[in-house]
């Protein structure tokens, strides 16, 4: 049971180093010294192209998330997104289906079924407060603040309405604007598509990572939590904190016990084992190691079982440790650019020619994958609890031939 359990947990692991591996193939980053240019070294990824009249907008970096987790589409008359445009109805409801990683459909060149009847299928099934279900036309109508606040209460499994809707969002920080009072709410006004987008970006930054069923009858109002006089902080769509060497070094206590690079006989002597060999990688108990063919460290996993079968405390170097550090101590730490979607994170960083490391958000364009390292982690979606940390040195992931 521990081995089935044990093999879980890492191909977990694989998937996520996968998701790290291709959104690595969607960034740019220009190189910094003309020097590099006329050398033209490295191993690069190029990727297409699409419409970008998101660019320069205020939203350009939540459409580029939003396209690489394929959570919005663009116009299939131009492929244009119009971020300035106001949502409707059907539109919120796909992406929000799509941020918790349901395939909602979209339409398509060749489908002449209308697409957002899968939409409002689901929403009957859940119970949740939508327009269009009974009357279809307002399914391309846009949509007001008050009707998407009751929709994305119904989806975490609350039913509020009215100004019990609002008094929710509000004290938890979810309202999409920092206001202490249902006044400042402005339940009857429209939202444009990046704003939709923030939106629902703000509730997968708090762990809303998964539709629940709308209860048919309404929540207790006394369990409301209480509003303050001062706003809760809404948090930034994509914060980013500096990093150092140390970052991607796994510790216990002040004592680094993975580096990335190091001799497989180096981690050997300081954590005094030989490691067992399972699924193509290395077991040193309280850490799983991921080596080249020359047997140096390119990548280490900590998880669940790791926590569980080991004495020694691991954890990175900004502190976050399996099984009790969660998902606001991952932000705290290392900020809200990497969090994506399905319960995980993924941060990047550029490592510069004088050693240090630049944090930045993936985009959809060229990279040297050979100067980018990675930190991710794995959350559980009910508890919110690290299960999985990991760290590296993002070509190896990739394919790079040694």
């Amino acid at each position: 049971m521990e081995i089935g359990k044990r093999t879980l947990l890492l191909l977990l692991a694989f998937c996520l180093l996968c998701t790290a591996a291709v959104q690595a193939r969607e960034v740019v980053w220009e190189e910094q010294e003309e020097e590099e240019e006329q050398e033209d070294t490295g191993w690069w990824q190029i990727v297409s192209m699409p419409p970008r009249d998101t660019d320069g907008h205020w939203s350009e970096t939540l459409f580029s998330w939003a396209r690489r987790m394929l959570i919005i589409d663009g116009y299939r008359e131009d492929g244009t997104y119009r971020p300035d445009r106001l949502v409707t109805e059907a539109e919120f409801l796909k992406m929000l289906y799509r941020s918790m990683g349901l395939p909602a459909g979209a339409a398509s060149y060749n489908d002449y079924r209308d697409w957002t009847d899968s939409l409002y299928s689901m929403a009957l099934t859940y119970n949740y407060p939508v327009k269009g279900a009974k009357e279809k036309q307002l399914r391309s109508q846009p949509l007001t603040r008050q009707t998407a606040a009751e929709l994305l209460i119904g989806v975490q499994g609350l039913h509020y309405t009215g100004e019990a809707a609002q008094i929710y969002l509000i004290t938890k920080g979810l309202a999409n604007r920092e206001i202490a009072d249902p006044s400042e709410f402005g339940g009857e006004e429209y939202f444009s598509r990046a704003e939709a987008l923030s939106w629902i970006r703000q509730h997968l930054l708090r762990g809303a990572w998964k539709l629940h069923v709308r209860p048919t009858e309404p929540s207790d109002p006394v369990t409301l939590p209480v509003l303050s006089k001062t706003p809760v902080p809404v948090l930034p769509d994509f914060s980013l904190r500096s990093a150092s060497a140390e970052d991607f070094d796994l510790w216990s206590g002040d004592t680094s016990v993975a580096s990335i690079g190091a001799a497989k006989a180096s981690l050997d002597a300081v954590l005094g084992a030989e490691p067992d060999f399972m699924l193509d990688w290395f077991d040193y108990l309280s850490f799983d190691a991921k080596l080249d063919s020359k047997g140096h460290l390119q990548f280490w996993l900590a998880n669940e079982y790791n926590s569980a079968n080991s004495e020694q405390r691991v954890h990175t170097y900004k502190g976050i440790a399996v099984g009790v550090s969660t998902l606001s101590d991952v932000i705290e730490a290392y900020g809200t650019a990497g969090i994506i979607k399905d319960h995980q994170a993924l941060y990047y960083y550029l490592k510069n020619n004088d050693g240090s490391y630049t944090p930045f958000v993936p985009d959809f364009r060229v990279m040297n994958l050979e100067k980018i390292y990675t930190i991710a982690f794995g959350f559980d979606p009910e508890t919110q609890l690290v299960t999985i940390a990991m760290a590296g040195w993002l070509p190896y992931l990739n394919g790079r031939p040694e």
